[in-house]
C-alpha cells in the first residue's frame, strides 16, 4: 500500500496526537496518585487527633502513640504509602516515556520544521532518574516521614536499637528498589 506525502503526514499527525493523550492521561495519573500518596500519610495524625479527642485533653500523647492502636496505624500506613510510592515512581517513568515518545516524533520532523530550536527531539530527554527535582523531593520526604512511621510501630514493640536497625534496612531496601526501577 503506497500512501501519499499528505496521507503519511496525517498519519503521522493522528499518531502523534494518540501519544500526545496519552502523555496527558499518564500526567493525570501521576497527579491523582500524588494527592492519593499525600491523603495516606496524613492518615496517623488523623487518628490521632480522634483519639486525642476522644479520650480528652488530659491525655499524654505519649500514650497515644504508643498504645492504643496506634503502632498499626503507622505500620499500616508505612506499607500502603509505600505500595502508594512504588506506583507513583511507576507513573513518573510512563509520563517519561510517553514525553520521549513524542521528542521522537518531533525528531523526525525536525530537519523540516525548526521545533528543535524550542523544544527537546532527542529520545533521551528527559532522563528517567532526575538529580533535582520533584522526584527527588519526594523520595526524600516520604522516605523520612515513612521511616518516622516505620520506626513509631516498631519502637513499640521492640527495643530503639532494634526499630532502627530494622528502619534502615528496609530503607535501603526500597532505596535499592528504586534504583533498579529507574535504571
Amino acid at each position: 500500500m503506497n500512501l501519499s506525502d499528505d496521507q503519511k503526514l496525517e498519519l503521522a499527525n493522528v499518531d502523534f496526537a494518540g501519544i500526545h493523550q496519552q502523555h496527558a492521561a499518564a500526567l493525570g495519573s501521576f497527579n491523582t496518585m500524588l494527592q492519593i500518596v499525600l491523603a495516606i500519610e496524613a492518615l496517623p495524625w488523623v487518628v490521632l487527633g480522634a483519639l486525642y479527642s476522644r479520650t480528652g485533653s488530659q491525655a499524654d500523647p505519649e500514650t497515644l502513640i504508643f498504645q492504643h492502636v496506634m503502632p498499626f496505624i503507622f505500620l499500616l500506613t508505612f506499607v500502603v504509602a509505600v505500595i502508594g510510592y512504588m506506583i507513583l515512581v511507576n507513573n513518573r517513568l510512563m509520563v517519561i516515556y510517553y514525553a520521549r515518545a513524542l521528542n521522537g516524533y518531533r525528531a523526525f520532523f525536525a530537519d523540516r520544521l525548526p521545533v528543535g530550536k524550542f523544544l527537546p527531539v532527542t529520545l533521551s530527554t528527559p532522563r528517567r532518574r532526575e538529580s533535582g527535582g520533584i522526584m527527588l523531593l519526594l523520595a526524600v520526604a516520604l522516605g523520612i516521614i515513612n521511616a518516622l512511621y516505620l520506626f513509631l510501630a516498631l519502637y513499640a514493640w521492640l527495643s530503639v536499637f532494634s526499630a532502627a536497625i530494622l528502619v534502615v534496612s528496609v530503607l535501603a531496601l526500597i532505596c535499592v528498589w528504586y534504583l533498579y526501577a529507574t535504571r
